[in-house]
């Protein structure tokens, strides 16, 4: 029996709008569906996460973000209340809304979508006597967070969390945020005028995607001397900036063609150079040529002399693919959980005059 390969690689995704909050729901199909179909078995389909949400409370409605100010009430002749510092704590996730995956299957399941592309169309192959079909996330391997700022507004603020978030769908990213008292007065403003806060929440997620039947040949030739002066321009050491640092330098020149040796479209082409696969690939072909191995990972070689030598190589690319997807946090259900209970979200410690 075949089983579920993984979401099939490429740009190409069926787009759906989510209700509220709103925002594009991308799903891929499994890159063997056409097989699953085939055999009675459920077909297979991998929504990808399009954007950070706040999660809820653990066992509770509401959101899970809690805003604590230390302020001073006004003076005599003071137009305002002074804040003196605070603290911000609350959690992310990557889960879609409760009811979003049954809305998204269910419109899978009647046809009711616009018609995918066509390099996908076939993979979105439900038929009314067919088994039901899976929808999961596209598989995440990685998922390297930040939190800073939002903005360049002489503010402070100091967030505390894991770099390295919840590879799981479902898991919470937490924060703890140190604010000075321009950073307090700004976020609580924020909030009772039921506006996002100025946070900017980063999650760059690594998703696992399969080639499927698809086998594609990369002829690579790369310029060594120009690639290692590009490098030491950028004091690139790592497979995705040494392939950045090439590329711009011109060092780095590839074709990838087809099983029948036709040249792939563009917008494929694009999406590979975003991949790892590509920076994999040539980091692994120069390394020993460039570089030295030193306690704390490659080098790059300190005495190399031009050598005019340009490396030639074919490969095959086929089977499981990693590339990076960046998505943001956004606080629209925050606006709206403040507007109708304020105090659930936000506590103004008041120290006196």
């Amino acid at each position: 029996m075949p089983a579920p390969a993984g979401p099939l690689f490429g740009p190409d995704a069926l787009v759906l709008p989510s209700g509220a909050p709103t925002f594009d729901i991308r799903v891929f199909p499994d890159a063997r569906n056409a097989e699953l179909a085939a055999a009675e078995q459920p077909t297979r389909y991998y929504f990808q996460p399009g954007t950070v949400l706040l999660a809820h409370r653990d066992g509770a409605p509401e959101l899970d973000f809690s805003m604590n100010a230390l302020a001073k009430r006004p003076r005599p002749g003071s137009p305002a209340v002074e804040y003196l510092g605070g603290t911000c704590t609350f959690a992310t996730t990557l889960a879609l809304p409760v009811s979003v995956p049954t809305d998204v299957l269910d419109t899978i399941m009647r046809h009711h979508h616009p018609d995918p592309p066509a390099r996908i169309a076939h993979l979105f192959n439900y038929r009314p006597t067919a088994p039901t079909p899976q929808l999961v996330p596209v598989p995440i391997t990685r998922n390297t967070v930040s939190c800073a700022a939002a903005h360049t507004r002489d503010i402070a603020l100091t967030a505390q969390y894991s770099a390295e978030g919840s590879i799981e769908i479902h898991g919470h990213n937490t924060f703890l945020v140190s604010c000075d008292a321009a950073a307090t007065e700004e976020i609580v403003q924020s909030m009772r005028n039921a506006t996002p806060p100025p946070l900017a929440v980063t999650n760059t997620l690594t998703e696992q995607f399969d080639t499927g039947a698809a086998s594609l040949t990369i002829d690579l030739q790369i310029d060594l001397d120009r690639l290692y002066a590009a490098c030491v321009a950028d004091s690139s050491v790592t497979a995705a900036a040494v392939y950045r640092a090439g590329q711009a330098a011109d060092a780095i020149r590839h074709q990838i063609t087809d099983a029948v040796g036709h040249p792939i479209d563009a917008t494929l082409r694009e999406w590979l150079d975003r991949s790892d696969a590509l920076p994999a690939t040539v980091f692994d072909m120069v390394a020993g040529e460039l570089f030295d191995s030193g306690p704390n990972g490659p080098a790059l070689k300190t005495d190399r002399a031009p050598s005019g030598s340009v490396l030639r190589q074919s490969s095959t690319l086929c089977g499981q693919i990693s590339a990076q997807h960046t998505v943001t946090a956004e606080f629209d259900d925050l606006c709206a959980a403040v507007k109708h209970d304020i105090d659930r979200y936000l506590t103004v410690l008041d120290i006196g005059i």
